[in-house]
Formats: C-alpha cells, sequence, structure tokens
C-alpha cells in the first residue's frame, strides 16, 4: 500500500525534471534575442586582370607588411605593348607624312610669294620708267603748245593691267595650296585619335603597376616571376592593416529592427573587453548558413542574413576577433536604453578642470589608444620648444611630448595612418599682422613611443593658389583680402585631410569643411592649382561658429560657440552627417568655450576639451555616444 501511493509522486516529479530541462535547454540555445555575433575583419583587396598578363616581379612575400603608396608587384602584357608600338608607329608615320606636307606646301607658298614679288617689282619699275618718260613728253609738249595735256601711254596702262592680273594669278595658286592644306585636317584628326587610344593603352600600362592602396600585409601570393596569369585569375591578396569592418549575421526575427546607417554597439569576446561602435553598411538579401564559429551552438545549425558593419578609424579591435553585436529588439528595452542614455548624459555632462602643474589652454586632442591617453594641443613652449601635454582619463596631465618646430596658436590635431598632423589657425595676430609660424600644417612620425617632427607646410600659401573649385577659390580669396581667415579644426576622412573653418563664412550664410586631399599630395605637389574641394556646408544657428569637429563611422560630431548679448560665449555639440542637412544638438554647454573633440573607442566617450583663456585652467568633459 505504501509503494503503491509513492507511484504517483514520483511520476509527477519525473514529468516536472523534463519541464524543466527542456526550458533550460530551450533558454540555453536562445540566448540573448537582442544581439548576435560577429567576426572583426579587414580590407581585401584581390589582384587580377582582364587579359593575359606576365608576373615580372613581387616585391613582397606573404606576411610582410606594406605602406600605402608603395609598389607591390609589377606585371607585363605582351599584346598590350604590341598595341602601344603599333599605335606610335602609326603616330609617327602619319605625323611625317602631314608634316613633310605642310613643309612641302609651305615652301610652294614661298617660293610663289617669292616669284610674285619678283615680278611685281619688275612690273612696278617699268611702270615708273614709262611714267617717268611720259611726265617729261607731257612737259615738253606743254611748252611747245601752250595747253596743259594729261595723257596716260597705253604701254602703262597696259602694264598695271599685267601686273594686276600677275597678283591675282599668284595669289589663286596660293589660295589653292591653302586649300591642300586644309584638306590634311582629316589626318590630323586621325593622328588626334590615335594619340587619344595611345594615352588609354598607357594608362593601361601603368595599371600593370601595383601601387598599395592602404597601409597592409601581402597575403597570398599565387603566381611567381615570369609566370604567366590567365585573365580574372587571382594573383594577390592584398589585406589592410587596419580592421574596419564586422562580417555578421543575424537571425530573422533581428533583422527587421536593423536599418542601413544604424549604430551598433561592437564588444570583443575574448581577453580584455573592447567595445567601439560600428554603423551598419549593407544587409544581405539571401538566407544563408552561418559560419561554424557565429553560431550559438556549434553543433546546432542556424540560418540568417548576412550584415556588415563599419568601425570607425583606429580601433582597438585585432583582426579575427569574434565580437558580440547588441541590437535593439523591442519598446521596453528601448526605453530603457533612452532612459539609460540620459543618466548618463546627467553624468557625463559634469564639466572638471584639468589638472596640471601649470594653466594650459586645450584647444584639440586624439585619442592614443596604446598609451591610453589623450594629446592636447596648447600654445605652451619653453625654451623654443612647443610642448604638447599627456592627459588621462582622469584629466590629470601625466607627462608631455616637446617639440621642435617654430609654429603658433595651434588650433587643431588629428591622426590618420600612424602620423599625428597639427594645425595652426592661419588667422592674423590682435594687430593684423601676418606671421609665418600661425600658417603652418606640421606632420608628426611616430614609432611606439617615439614622435618625430616630419615635413610642414605653409597651408597659408598653398590656399593663395587656384583650386579646381570655383566656389571655394572665390571664398579663399575673400577671406585672405579682408584678413578673415581663421581655421579652427581639421580631421581625417577617407584617408584625407579635413579643414573647417570658423571665419568666414560662405555667401549663404554657411560654414565650409573643405577637403585639402591625402597628406602625401597635399606636402608633395608644386603645381599652381590644387584639386581642393568644399565637401559640405554647415548650416549652424545664426552667431554659431564651428570650433572642433570629429568623424565617428559616418557620424560628424562638432562644437560650435555662441556669444551672447550680455558677452557671455555658450558652447554647443552638435551630431550630423557629411551627407546630411540636419543637425541634431546633444548637449549645451553655457559659459563656456568648448575648443576641440576626441574620440575613446574603448569607452565609446567623447572628450571635449574647453579652453578658458586669461591663463586659466582649461576644463574638460565626456559625451557617451551609442
Amino acid at each position: 500500500m505504501i509503494r503503491a501511493r509513492r507511484k504517483p509522486y514520483l511520476l509527477f516529479l519525473s514529468w516536472l525534471g523534463a519541464i524543466v530541462i527542456i526550458l533550460l535547454m530551450s533558454l540555453s540555445y536562445t540566448g540573448d534575442v537582442n544581439s548576435f555575433f560577429g567576426i572583426a575583419s579587414s580590407q581585401v583587396k584581390h589582384i587580377s586582370f582582364k587579359a593575359t598578363v606576365v608576373v615580372r616581379e613581387i616585391m613582397l612575400s606573404s606576411g610582410d607588411g606594406f605602406d600605402k603608396g608603395q609598389t607591390i608587384a609589377t606585371f607585363a602584357n605582351q599584346n598590350l605593348q604590341k598595341q602601344i608600338d603599333t599605335t606610335q608607329l602609326q603616330i609617327k608615320q602619319l605625323k611625317s607624312q602631314l608634316n613633310w606636307d605642310l613643309n612641302d606646301y609651305k615652301n610652294q607658298i614661298k617660293n610663289l610669294n617669292t616669284e610674285k614679288t619678283t615680278q611685281i617689282v619688275q612690273l612696278n619699275y617699268k611702270i615708273r620708267d614709262l611714267q617717268a618718260k611720259n611726265n617729261i613728253n607731257q612737259i615738253l609738249l606743254t611748252e611747245q603748245q601752250g595747253v596743259i595735256t594729261n595723257i596716260t601711254s597705253p604701254e602703262i596702262i597696259a602694264l598695271k593691267k599685267n601686273k594686276s592680273m600677275t597678283a591675282k594669278l599668284f595669289n589663286d595658286k596660293i589660295k589653292a595650296i591653302d586649300a591642300q592644306i586644309k584638306n590634311k585636317k582629316p589626318l590630323q584628326v586621325q593622328i588626334n585619335e590615335l594619340e587619344t587610344i595611345l594615352a588609354s593603352l598607357g594608362q593601361q600600362q601603368q595599371q600593370l603597376k601595383i601601387i598599395a592602396p592602404f597601409d597592409g600585409v601581402m597575403g597570398v601570393i599565387n603566381y611567381q616571376t615570369g609566370e604567366t596569369v590567365p585573365s580574372f585569375m587571382s594573383i594577390i591578396t592584398l589585406h589592410s592593416s587596419d580592421v574596419n569592418k564586422i562580417q555578421a549575421f543575424v537571425h530573422e526575427d533581428l533583422i527587421n529592427h536593423l536599418k542601413i546607417n544604424q549604430p551598433l554597439k561592437i564588444t570583443t569576446l575574448a581577453g580584455k573587453k573592447v567595445s567601439t561602435i560600428g554603423i551598419v553598411a549593407s544587409i544581405g538579401s539571401a538566407i544563408v548558413e552561418y559560419p561554424e564559429r557565429l553560431r550559438r551552438r556549434s553543433t546546432l545549425k542556424s540560418w540568417g542574413r548576412e550584415i556588415l558593419i563599419n568601425l570607425p578609424t583606429n580601433n582597438a579591435i585585432t583582426l579575427g576577433d569574434k565580437v558580440k553585436i547588441q541590437a535593439t529588439t523591442n519598446s521596453f528595452v528601448g526605453y530603457f536604453d533612452a532612459f539609460a542614455t540620459t543618466l548618463k548624459n546627467i553624468t557625463f555632462s559634469k564639466v572638471k578642470d584639468i589638472k596640471s602643474s601649470t594653466p594650459i589652454e586645450a584647444s584639440g586632442a586624439i585619442y592614443l589608444n596604446d598609451l591610453q591617453s589623450y594629446l592636447l594641443v596648447t600654445d605652451e613652449r619653453i625654451n623654443h620648444k612647443t610642448r604638447l601635454p599627456f592627459m588621462d582619463n582622469n584629466g590629470v596631465v601625466h607627462s608631455w611630448l616637446d617639440i621642435t618646430v617654430n609654429i603658433d596658436d595651434l588650433e587643431s590635431i588629428t591622426q590618420l595612418n600612424n602620423k599625428i598632423y597639427i594645425l595652426s589657425s592661419l588667422s592674423r595676430t590682435k594687430s593684423g599682422k601676418e606671421k609665418t609660424k600661425r600658417q603652418k600644417i606640421v606632420e608628426i612620425t611616430r614609432v611606439n613611443n617615439s614622435f618625430k617632427v616630419g615635413r610642414e607646410i605653409n597651408l597659408y600659401n598653398i590656399l593663395k593658389q587656384q583650386t579646381t573649385d570655383m566656389t571655394l577659390n572665390a571664398f579663399l580669396k575673400d577671406a585672405i583680402n579682408n584678413k578673415t581667415l581663421d581655421i579652427e579644426t581639421m580631421f581625417a576622412l577617407k584617408g584625407h585631410l579635413i579643414i573647417g573653418f570658423k571665419a568666414p563664412f560662405l555667401s549663404d550664410g554657411a560654414t565650409a569643411l573643405v577637403d585639402i586631399g591625402t597628406p602625401e599630395t597635399l606636402f608633395t605637389t608644386n603645381n599652381n592649382q590644387h584639386n581642393f574641394k568644399i565637401i559640405k556646408k554647415l548650416y549652424l544657428p545664426i552667431n554659431n561658429k564651428l570650433s572642433d569637429a570629429i568623424m565617428i563611422g559616418d557620424r560628424l560630431y562638432l562644437t560650435a560657440i555662441i556669444k551672447n548679448q550680455n558677452g557671455a560665449k555658450h558652447s554647443h555639440l552638435w551630431q550630423t552627417s557629411i551627407e546630411s542637412s540636419q543637425l541634431n544638438k546633444l548637449m549645451t554647454y553655457k559659459n563656456l568655450k568648448a575648443e576641440g573633440l576626441a574620440f575613446n573607442p574603448q569607452n565609446n566617450q567623447i572628450l571635449i576639451v574647453f579652453d578658458e583663456g586669461n591663463n586659466q585652467q582649461s576644463k574638460f568633459s565626456f559625451y557617451p555616444i551609442k
């Protein structure tokens, strides 16, 4: 009887245990539905050609590093070279024929003009001789008869008629030769067409010399020197050294919550946790199977859509890292995130003094990942050296970078391809004087903890030259003539340097952001015309003047300063993009002059530095981004 009573109880426990196990397994396999995984990757370029080529030389081996602009390999295309040789020969023959014909025609015209002149001179001599004799005869006749007569000799009339006919005859011959010269225009057109073809062939031949499009590492080499490569076959693979994208796969339940240009939080899963913000670049249309490494359980196959996420430059993520990507999939999470962001803004908007042994006037900043420090630009100088302070996340200046360079009124700093660039304002002194040391952009090269001053140029003199942008030409001409030129920001965008003008405004009241090209072209181009261009017009509220800007992903963050009627200066932090015309105000800092911005990808914070002037200590604050 006792055993019979226990059986239902045991059966109930068995069912309950089974349900618990199923629930645990379900939760285990489901995981965090608001996130998915991806792999950090770099830019990859496969080198191949449309035509068959022969490998002349590959300068590097697999695994070797290279710099942007370095020659990687050279190739030969025998058919292309034959076309070039044939075209050059045709041009040479046609030019030779054209020149011979033209010279022959010119000689004929020259001879005709000489003969014409000779005959006309002879006829004129005969006419003058007969006229002289005729005049004497008329005088004698007048003396004898007492009557003045004016009779023209028939011979003179005949000679003048002969002279006119001779001139016409030679002129007609010359016109006939001119017509023959004009008939040679089709030959010149043919030469022009062949020269256009030759230029195109030359460009194709130039493409047989592979120049590194970015800093990176040599990947797979499929062919060696002397080998023939069929068309469209991959010869070598180039990998960029910077991790610039995430390849991820997302379940279809999440896909409706993602869109192009949406920011996502990226966090590494192994080793030291590193976080940054990525931007959705593309969303695949096909449902595909997940790679095994990105499955929540390696034994459980999963399907979803592939997405690519762009990362900001100089991020701390390592190539091949597995990352967690967080997305919002329900309204509650969205409201919670918004509330958390509000709390963050209240916390991080607190402004503190920068702690240093002497007051500094900070006007710009960058974040150095490996040093976990901010490098600021100030006007500090000692023993004829410019001093740039290193500051930690607590606002403490812990060391200084002393560089020997004659530069003044530093306003901005940026980094690109392991090099640092500092820029003066290009403005005049308070007394209106123009000084060379306020007109420079200087390159600082860096190897680990070693910093060395590299190239420098006078940007003011370059801006006085012509550019290919007519609107920019007029803007710069007025700014220089009116002595109002003032640059407050410089940042990097897709390998180019961008400068922003505090003053003057464009004719329509906008603030100009100008692309001044890559550092290499900027520091080496010697011609009088540069390919500078206005890439964005910022329509800030009236009386707002730009003070700094940075790019994070495809988003542009900027600060502007406004002076109110009472003379107090306030600052605003704005967010937009290069393509968008919309400005979103993120923060307002009352009675403070925001002068510099820097992004720390390790904690997803923007550093804002405030220049108080008058030898007062600068201040700083942080703004978190999602």
